[in-house]
C-alpha cells in the first residue's frame, strides 16, 4: 500500500481592484443673451463670432456628455465584472483551502502507513503462533484495510475538486485584465474631467464676453441668413 503526498495547493494573491474615480458633472446650459445685458451693442461681426462660437461650444458640450456616457456605461461592466471575479476568487480559495485540508490528510495517513509497515515487517520478523499473536495479525491486517479505504476515499475527493491551482490562474489572469481595464478607465476618466473643467472655463468667458452683450435682432436674422 502506498500513499502518494501532494504539494499544497495555492492561489496567488489576487490584486486589489483599482478604485474607479467619481462621476463627471454634468455642465450647465448657458445660452446667448437677449438684449438684457449692458455695454455697448455688438456689431454684426461680433455677434457672428458669439454665434459661431456658440455652435462649437454645442458641439464640445454634446462630445462631452457622450463621453460621460460612455464612462458610465463601462463603470457599469467594470463593477459587474469585478463582482463576477469576487464569486470565482471565493469559489477557487474554497477549493484550495479544501486541496490544503486533503494534503494535511494525506501526510497523516502516510506517516501512518509507515508506521504500519515497521509494524508488520516486525511482527513477521518474530514470528509468533498463538491467539495473541493471531489477534495482532488480524489488528494489523484490518488497520490495512481502513488506510486503504481512507487512501481511496481521499483521492475520490481529490478527483472530485480538480484543478484548483489551475482555476487560480484563470481567475488571476481575469483581474489582471479588469485592472488594467480600470487603469484605462481611470486615465480615461481624467481626461474627460480635465475636458469639462476647460470647456467650463471656455463656456463662462463666452458668457462674460458675449452671453451678457445686447445685439440686434436684425443682426441675428442676417446672419442666420447666410448675411
Amino acid at each position: 500500500m502506498t500513499v502518494r503526498t501532494a504539494h499544497p495547493a495555492s492561489i496567488p494573491a489576487l490584486l486589489l481592484m483599482a478604485v474607479l474615480a467619481a462621476p463627471l458633472p454634468a455642465l450647465a446650459q448657458k445660452s446667448l443673451g437677449g438684449g438684457g445685458g449692458s455695454g455697448p451693442v455688438m456689431t454684426r461681426d461680433e455677434l457672428r463670432a458669439c454665434l459661431k462660437q456658440q455652435a462649437t461650444l454645442a458641439t464640445m458640450v454634446q462630445n462631452y456628455e457622450q463621453e460621460r456616457a460612455d464612462l458610465e456605461r463601462e463603470k457599469g461592466e467594470i463593477l459587474q465584472n469585478k463582482q463576477t471575479l469576487d464569486a470565482e476568487a471565493g469559489g477557487v480559495k474554497a477549493d484550495v483551502s479544501k486541496i490544503n485540508e486533503l494534503n494535511a490528510r494525506t501526510e497523516a495517513l502516510s506517516k501512518r502507513v509507515s508506521e504500519w509497515n515497521e509494524n508488520w515487517q516486525a511482527f513477521e520478523k518474530a514470528n509468533r503462533s498463538g491467539p495473541m499473536a493471531e489477534r495482532e495479525r488480524r489488528r494489523l491486517l484490518s488497520e490495512k484495510r481502513s488506510m486503504e479505504k481512507e487512501e481511496k476515499d481521499l483521492a475520490d475527493e481529490r478527483a472530485a475538486l480538480g484543478d484548483a491551482s489551475g482555476g487560480a490562474s484563470q481567475v488571476n489572469s481575469k483581474v489582471d485584465a479588469l485592472n488594467a481595464r480600470t487603469v484605462a478607465w481611470n486615465e480615461r476618466n481624467k481626461r474627460v474631467v480635465k475636458m469639462g473643467e476647460d470647456l467650463t472655463q471656455e463656456r463662462d468667458l463666452w458668457a462674460s464676453e458675449c452671453g451678457n452683450r445686447r445685439y440686434r435682432e436684425d443682426d441675428e436674422i442676417a446672419i442666420r441668413n447666410g448675411q
